[in-house]
């Protein structure tokens, strides 16, 4: 073999030796590798990681507190508003049976003032009659000075009854009432004038046609008044025949 082929053929022979060993290299899992054979850098120690960032709660919390916040007033409001509303009527009710009683009441305290007037009217025109009797000198003899005398007691205490009675007709009494009260008022109050000018008479011991004239001029009080005022307060009661 000549020296030139003799090179190629160790050329060759060193060739398949390296692709041999490199085959069986890698074909064994257990041989080590060309990355364990390297030198490795130590690993990186971890890094601690951040929590994530809590998510915003605070528009969500404050919209709830209103939300609530709004239920209780509006609860409040209600509960106020309704409160309000019974105690309107509440009240409403209170003045109409105010009013009501009041009006009763009224009607029953004139309906006694205008009785008591009544009756002190009736016991005073007796008192005058009396008086008017008590110095007739038709029953012959003079006029019994002691029987006078009781019979004008009688007389102006009948007066001062009829006066306190006037003045509570006055308080409660309707116009036309009123109006007739003042004048039996002022009838009574001429012939009250007139009695104690007959009074004085017969106190000075004047001639029985000096007394029995002014017996005269004192009269009987006149029923159309009394009438007057019945009607009057007949009508003011609502009281119907």
């Amino acid at each position: 073999m000549a020296p030139y082929a003799h090179h190629i053929h160790s050329a060759q022979m060193r060739a398949v030796a390296v692709v041999q060993s490199r085959t069986m290299t890698e074909a064994d899992p257990t041989g080590p590798s060309r990355a364990e054979a390297e030198p490795q850098p130590p690993p990186a120690a971890p890094q601690p990681t951040e929590p994530p960032a809590p998510k915003p709660q605070r528009s969500k919390r404050s919209n709830e507190f209103y939300l609530a916040l709004a239920g209780i007033a509006a609860t409040v409001v209600v509960g106020l508003v309704g409160a309000l509303l019974a105690y309107q009527a509440s009240a409403r009710q209170v003045a109409a049976e105010s009013e009501r009683s009041a009006l009763v009441f009224g009607r029953e305290q004139r309906k006694v003032a205008y009785t008591e007037f009544l009756n002190a009217l009736s016991d005073l025109d007796r008192a005058e009659f009396n008086i008017r009797y008590a110095i007739d000198p038709s029953l012959g003899g003079g006029p019994d000075t002691r029987q006078l005398e009781d019979q004008y007691d009688d007389y102006t205490e009948a007066t001062d009854n009829l006066n306190r009675a006037a003045s509570a007709v006055r308080l409660l009494a309707s116009p036309d009432v009123a109006s007739a009260r003042e004048a039996i008022r002022d009838e009574h109050s001429n012939i009250f004038m007139k009695i104690n000018t007959l009074m004085e008479a017969a106190d000075r011991g004047d001639p029985a046609n000096v007394l029995d004239d002014l017996r005269r001029q004192v009269g009987l009080a006149s029923t159309e008044l009394e009438e007057r005022f019945i009607d009057a307060a007949k009508k003011d009661l609502g009281v119907t025949e």
